[in-house]
């Protein structure tokens, strides 16, 4: 080789190697833990009002200490009734946790993600390692970024219960909030990221909230190692429209903007196999990351949200 093409690919390896250390900003093996302990079998499936269910919020609150989150009620504990056809019981535990922003006049973004899954069913553990260890471990690793690098505005973390039952949970929170509801400004929602065999991951919300497109535009034609689609958010007869899909619905129905972030079904949606072993490691940290930069994203480029009617 010449010398001088040495030089140059040495050059050239000393400038893009601190491009590609921060592309990942994540902490992959935190994250991948976060999953493997969540998705026990120890933990029996997190079913709402259950001791599995306990479990989690021992390790989730543990983790919220160890960030230094606010708490918004005592022990990040948000405690609420479940009333359902499928559940009756009175131990509902939301964990909310408030990273305050620079600005003052910015506003409030949620960030959520819901701990609950579907607990045993027929001697059967499900074990909701894609729905919804995967997003809850998202946010965990999305809050300890924050925590260390202040956000723009206030970003109040939900991992919330009781998803699976009609978002009692995040009902429970939208009908008292801890702060003023016209400092809300948009709910940033994770379900479901870690298995996708088209390798894709879809956003949601932004057929109802255009400005969200525009936002995150240039995020999405960043991102080279999975496939980012838009849509999940209209009645199209081809599509499941996943508008009143997880828990910002609950959001969009009061006129709170909503962007969420997940997979389409796959063979484990809702079964036994949707454990550790199951996820796909490598697309769950690309999109895990992704959904990290497409919030840093509208943190650093917020804009008032229009919102529409309110939806029934």
């Amino acid at each position: 080789m010449k010398k001088s093409n040495y030089y140059f690919i040495l050059l050239l390896v000393v400038l893009t190697f601190p491009l590609a250390a921060k592309e990942q900003k994540i902490d992959a093996a935190r994250l991948l833990q976060h999953v493997k302990i969540l998705a026990a079998d120890s933990l029996s499936g997190r079913r709402t009002c259950s001791r599995g269910a306990e479990l989690a919020r021992n390790y989730l609150r543990g983790y919220f200490y160890r960030l230094q989150l606010q708490p918004l009620f005592e022990s990040f504990s948000q405690k609420f009734t479940v009333e359902t056809e499928r559940l009756t019981c009175t131990e509902g535990v939301n964990l909310i946790g408030l990273i305050k922003g620079r600005k003052t006049d910015a506003g409030t973004i949620v960030v959520s993600a819901h701990y609950d899954h579907l607990g045993i069913k027929n001697g059967e553990i499900f074990n909701g390692a894609d729905d919804n260890a995967s997003g809850v471990a998202a946010l965990l690793e999305i809050a300890n970024y924050f925590s260390k690098n202040k956000p723009q505005h206030d970003l109040v973390f939900c991992a919330f219960d009781a998803e699976e039952l009609n978002s009692a949970g995040a009902r429970a929170f939208i009908e008292n909030l801890p702060f003023n509801r016209e400092n809300l400004k948009l709910n940033f929602n994770i379900d479901m990221i870690s298995i996708s065999p088209k390798n894709e991951l879809f956003i949601a919300g932004a057929s109802h909230y255009p400005v969200l497109k525009t936002r995150l535009s240039s995020v999405v034609q960043k991102e080279q190692r999975i496939n980012i689609r838009w849509g999940h958010d209209t009645p199209e007869p081809r599509y499941q429209d996943w508008t009143f899909a997880s828990d910002h619905r609950v959001f969009h129905r009061v006129q709170i903007p909503f962007i969420y972030f997940g997979v389409e079904d796959h063979s484990f949606y809702h079964q036994p196999e949707d454990t550790f072993e199951h996820i796909d490691q490598d697309f769950f940290v690309d999109a895990a990351n992704f959904v990290f930069e497409a919030l840093l994203q509208l943190d650093n480029s917020f804009s008032k949200f229009l919102r529409p009617p309110a939806q029934r």
